[in-house]
């Protein structure tokens, strides 16, 4: 409804809709789809905007709903190219940076630079949360060893979500984070699609209230989010520095397989 309207010039009845709806629907402002609703509405640069349309093809739209964005969008999308899939895209995408503007290019910089700055910190503690991982093994981690064996990624995702609750629980920050993390690589080892895995990360921190923040600071969600970044633009170029990055944290030997990989 929001982008027929804004097609046909409609800004101001776009975001009028747009806020009456979440107002009605608790929970539904902090929902992928509206965040990039609300990104294309506020877009004033040209290429702000069709890099927002471009990231429709990760919703899990019918292909007749690409089609008709395809349509009333047509000559906005010349530039992008027509939405597709994100396998059909990711195909056609020589280089990832060719789809991102300068701003973006920079933001994606500065927060590599955000990660890197707290790897010293994370590399000193691995030792000992890995010992505490170790001791544990048994008594929390024993249901996600078969499932690794067996590669079942979109159940151990479920697994470690339930455990990313517990540890919050217990105010454990740094381990319930990256719980998270591999929940997020699981699903993505599983080909969920990367909108399922940012909604997913997404419902998890929408749950902690003022700790919020203090989770989404931790190490483990910034290198998720980044992660999810580099494959949303196809930046295979950052892959030997997240490979650095993912090196400094207390994996199990058997969760080396999560790890993503140059597709």
């Amino acid at each position: 409804m929001c982008l027929l309207l804004l097609k046909k010039g409609k800004l101001t009845d776009a975001k009028q809709s747009l806020d009456e709806t979440k107002n009605r629907l608790m929970g539904f402002s902090e929902t992928f789809p509206v965040k990039l609703v609300e990104h294309i509405l506020r877009s004033k640069k040209f290429v702000k905007f069709t890099q927002g349309l471009s990231l429709l093809k990760y919703l899990p739209l019918f292909d007749e709903e690409l089609n008709f964005v395809n349509e009333i969008f047509g000559e906005d999308l010349k530039k992008e190219g027509k939405l597709s899939k994100p396998e059909e895209k990711v195909k056609e995408d020589k280089a990832g940076k060719e789809i991102l503007s300068k701003e973006q290019i920079i933001e994606i910089d500065q927060k590599y630079e955000k990660i890197q700055r707290k790897m010293g910190e994370i590399r000193r503690e691995k030792e000992e949360m890995q010992n505490r991982r170790k001791a544990m093994r048994r008594i929390l981690y024993r249901d996600i060893f078969p499932l690794l064996e067996e590669k079942n990624y979109k159940e151990l995702a479920s697994k470690y979500y339930e455990l990313a609750n517990r540890m919050i629980r217990r105010k454990d920050f740094t381990r319930s984070s990256l719980q998270i993390l591999l929940h997020g690589l699981s699903l993505m080892k599983a080909r969920e699609p990367l909108v399922v895995v940012v909604k997913s990360i997404n419902d998890f921190l929408n749950t902690l209230g003022m700790n919020r923040k203090l989770v989404e600071d931790t190490y483990s969600i910034m290198l998720i989010l980044f992660i999810i970044d580099t494959k949303i633009y196809n930046l295979h170029n950052y892959l030997p520095k997240i490979q650095a990055m993912l090196d400094v944290l207390p994996l199990f030997e058997e969760e080396m397989q999560l790890l993503p990989t140059e597709d």
